[in-house]
């Protein structure tokens, strides 16, 4: 078929099932591609703390760019770089797809701070009170994308980035991620929570759990990756959450 040669820059935020594997949608892509006699290959990807409608409004946002193949990452930066929207580019194209999937299972525990924060405390208090849980859980959820990211090959130093710490800080703070801890640390189940509150509504992080979530509770540890557990069971399982502090 010849030595066919596709360059191709990777938005979507995920990870896949392969052959009961955890691997990235680039590596699923690149693979399939070859499969079908692309032998030379490039998948970049595209990550960080951006919602859409605020660089839609041209709010200052900033993103980083991974590629094996540092001319095709400077080539895309030329490219999309404006006067609001800055890019970084990277070679850790593992590193920067990890954090990009699993920001959105830790911004949900993130989220649900406020129902955490002292389950006997009325809810008037813990309103105006509960960023101390807050800010508790976002330091365990960073320790635990290090190693998260370091297990499945990827560069640790990725994880406090714009692709690790500064996409979940914007997931956690007001996205759709972060509505669905909320409910879950209210008390209610997964379940009733996406079918009363959120029916219509697509739930990133609960989407990855109930994919990736019953080969990683086999493959990790609990004591390694306890609040990873927590919210994956809680999704997965429909348990209720709660946090062994």
């Amino acid at each position: 078929m010849g030595n066919k040669k596709l360059n191709i820059v990777l938005l979507t935020k995920g990870l896949s099932i392969e052959a009961g594997k955890l691997i990235t949608i680039s590596y699923k892509i690149k693979n399939e591609l070859k499969k079908n006699g692309f032998d030379d290959v490039i998948v970049s990807a595209i990550k960080g703390p951006c919602l859409a409608a605020g660089l839609a409004n041209k709010m200052r946002t900033g993103t980083v760019i991974a590629s094996e193949n540092k001319d095709t990452a400077k080539l895309i930066q030329k490219t999309i770089t404006t006067e609001y929207y800055s890019t970084e580019t990277s070679e850790d194209v593992k590193g920067v797809e990890f954090c990009g999937a699993i920001k959105n299972i830790y911004s949900m525990l993130i989220g649900a701070s406020e129902g955490l924060s002292n389950p006997s405390a009325p809810e008037s208090i813990k309103s105006k009170y509960f960023l101390n849980t807050s800010a508790s859980l976002i330091h365990r959820s960073i320790s635990e994308m290090v190693k998260f990211v370091k297990y499945f090959g990827g560069n640790e130093t990725t994880v406090y980035g714009l692709a690790g710490l500064g996409d979940l800080y914007v997931s956690a703070i007001g996205g759709r991620n972060s509505q669905m801890g909320k409910y879950l640390g209210q008390g209610t189940l997964y379940k009733e929570a996406k079918e009363k509150f959120m029916k219509d509504i697509t739930v990133e992080g609960a989407q990855l759990a109930l994919e990736i979530g019953p080969i990683l509770l086999k493959e990790l540890k609990k004591n390694e990756f306890p609040l990873m557990f927590n919210i994956l069971e809680t999704i997965c399982n429909n348990k209720k959450l709660s946090i062994n502090w």
